[in-house]
């Protein structure tokens, strides 16, 4: 009974009887044995050794052909064991074709719902939008109603009375400094390129002491002493006009003169990709057409646009500028590198994490999410110019895009990092999404992404 349920005991049991048989059948015919057994028989027999020579034959007989049949039925349990073994085996690998079989449908189940899911949100908020207009709704009424805005294939904004004010809003400068970099950008970000404000732009620029002057002047190529920062280029020395005015070495055709940028030349700029891996139910890494999805912290707008978090940069000393690099290997080579831009970065974030409300979101909850910033890897994924829509001939985006991905022990939480990347009473919404080839993405954004994902060997 011990040996129930265990197969394998039970299989070293039937090989131990199987050895004990083959040895008494071989004893049995052991010459010497047969001789005292014929001692022993006549002995016994007297004086009738016939009719004791027979007897001995038929027990001889007899024995041989017992041990036929217990040979028989050896093979036969033995070929039997290997037949359990194989069906055993086979019913491992049918265990495992259904196991999966069974995530690869769940996984097509998750993307359908989400799917129809997705449609139902837009087709939700697009039957409140018709019924508004046609109710004659007041803006003021609009402003008070909270509705859920779907902006990816599984998420879902909420929007409340601050954003409602984003229409009215005029964009302004927002400036900030980390040792010897100066940093500048529009709050609220300006994604749609049809829209009226992002025409004010240049306006907007020219109220505050960051952009150039109206005529192209200053120290091209290098470091400019007399406005204390950095116009040399990633892509090496660009050539001037006739006019003085420097020319996109890309080569692109683009919007004349500077177009919607502050300064002449290299605009050096810093994209910022907070990441993570995006979890399911039991906190394993989902996964899509096999690979791993990101999230990425998203700036988003009312009409569903996506960006990165990115800032206009002044590096003010002459050893910023390095050449381009398109691998995290080559940080050292790169600006940020160059600069101590990364530890900058990981403060600054702190930083701003420490000044949100703690009475609202918890002093205890701020401290970890510190710490996750400061174990969270960080890494430049590229440098070099940059093909967008606020290019012109004579002004240019360059970047350098900065990657701090979560650590394994300290998860980004889904407000706290966000609202940290947000100016408050802007209006802005900044959201964790996933790492996709998307429409909606701003297109030089998407294409950086990219260049993360293949990084991560994530899904894109």
């Amino acid at each position: 009974r011990s040996y129930s349920g265990n197969r394998q005991r039970e299989r070293q049991l039937m090989q131990w009887e199987h050895i004990r048989a083959v040895e008494f059948l071989r004893g049995q015919d052991d010459p010497k044995r047969r001789r005292k057994s014929d001692t022993r028989t006549i002995v016994r027999a007297g004086g009738v050794g016939g009719n004791a020579t027979n007897m001995k034959k038929e027990l001889d007989s007899v024995q041989e052909g017992l041990g036929d049949l217990f040979r028989d039925s050896i093979r036969e349990v033995e070929v039997n064991v290997k037949r359990i073994d194989n069906v055993e085996r086979r019913l491992e690998e049918l265990a495992e074709m259904v196991a999966n079989l069974a995530k690869s449908m769940g996984e097509k189940h998750y993307e359908m719902v989400t799917i129809i899911q997705h449609q139902y949100e837009q087709s939700e908020e697009r039957t409140r939008r018709q019924a508004m207009t046609l109710s004659g709704g007041s803006r003021s009424d609009r402003r008070t109603t909270s509705q859920p805005v779907a902006v990816d294939d599984d998420l879902s904004v909420h929007l409340g009375s601050e954003d409602s004010t984003e229409e009215e809003q005029r964009p302004r400068v927002w400036r900030g400094k980390l040792q010897h970099h100066q940093l500048a950008r529009l709050v609220p970000y300006q994604l749609d390129s049809g829209s009226a404000r992002v025409a004010e732009m240049p306006e907007v620029w020219s109220s505050s002491d960051w952009p150039d002057r109206a005529e192209a002047a200053g120290a091209f190529n290098g470091f400019d002493s007399s406005s204390g920062f950095h116009r040399g280029s990633h892509a090496g020395r660009y050539v001037t006009d006739e006019a003085g005015r420097p020319m996109n070495p890309s080569g692109k055709p683009g919007a004349p003169d500077r177009n919607r940028l502050p300064l002449w030349g290299p605009n050096h700029c810093l994209h910022l990709a907070v990441t993570r891996w995006r979890r399911d139910d039991r906190q394993n890494i989902a996964k899509k057409a096999g690979r791993p999805v990101l999230q990425v912290a998203a700036v988003l707008d009312r009409r569903g646009g996506m960006q990165l978090p990115w800032y206009h940069v002044k590096h003010c000393l002459p050893s910023c500028i390095g050449p381009a690099s398109v691998s995290a290997s080559s940080a050292s080579s790169s600006t940020v590198g160059q600069c101590g831009l990364q530890n900058l970065l990981r403060a600054w974030l702190r930083e701003r994490i420490e000044a949100l409300d703690a009475g609202r979101l918890g002093a205890k909850r701020l401290h970890i999410q510190q710490e996750a910033v400061t174990a969270a890897a960080c890494s430049t994924v590229y440098t070099g110019l940059l093909d967008d829509r606020v290019n012109g001939d004579n002004a240019w985006l360059e970047t350098d895009l900065v990657n701090l991905h979560e650590h394994f022990n300290y998860n980004f939480e889904d407000d706290v990092v966000t609202e940290c990347l947000r100016e408050g009473g802007s209006g802005e919404r900044v959201a964790w999404i996933d790492v996709a080839n998307r429409r909606l993405m701003r297109q030089s954004h998407n294409t950086l992404l990219r260049l993360v994902a293949q990084q991560h060997g994530a899904y894109f």
